[in-house]
């Protein structure tokens, strides 16, 4: 009856998070203020360490829930990397002007076979939609994510 309870709840509190999707205009936001907002949100355990390389400031255009995807990143490694003892936000130019934003963490990683699966809406319901959210929430204006760690060193959003 308490898993059927709090699978009630997590589906509560994705729809009330999932309505607001889209219902403001998107706005530059500033990548190191989102993240220590979303890290501000989190509890992360203080054996956990967190690290920002963001250089020079970076702004992106994204819909105002950016907050939001930020925390349910933080809030997956925080859920499912084994061994979690670092979590790093990496900025950084790629080949032909596009911006890369890394969310590392130094967790187990994710098998192969699973790196799209995790994105997707049917993926481990138990668990909730956070991954499937975040795309959503990027995919308003045009950024997209995959998860591209190394399974056995840590997951890379």
């Amino acid at each position: 009856m308490e898993e059927a309870i709090t699978r009630i709840e997590r589906e509560v509190e994705f729809t009330a998070e999932y309505q607001e999707l889209g219902t403001s205009p998107p706005k530059w936001q500033g990548v190191r203020q989102v993240t220590e907002d979303s890290l501000s949100q989190m509890n992360v355990p203080v054996e956990i360490q967190t690290e920002m390389d963001i250089s020079p400031p970076v702004e992106i255009y994204a819909d105002q829930l950016l907050t939001l995807a930020i925390s349910n990143i933080i809030r997956n490694a925080l859920v499912h990397a084994k061994g979690l003892t670092k979590i790093t936000v990496i900025t950084r130019e790629k080949p032909g002007g596009e911006l890369c934003i890394a969310i590392e963490d130094d967790g187990t990683g994710v098998p192969d076979e699973k790196k799209e699966a995790i994105l997707q809406p049917t993926y481990n319901r138990r668990s909730g939609h956070g991954l499937y959210l975040v795309r959503d929430i990027l995919d308003l204006t045009g950024i997209t994510i995959r998860e591209t760690g190394t399974p056995g060193e840590g997951g890379t959003l």
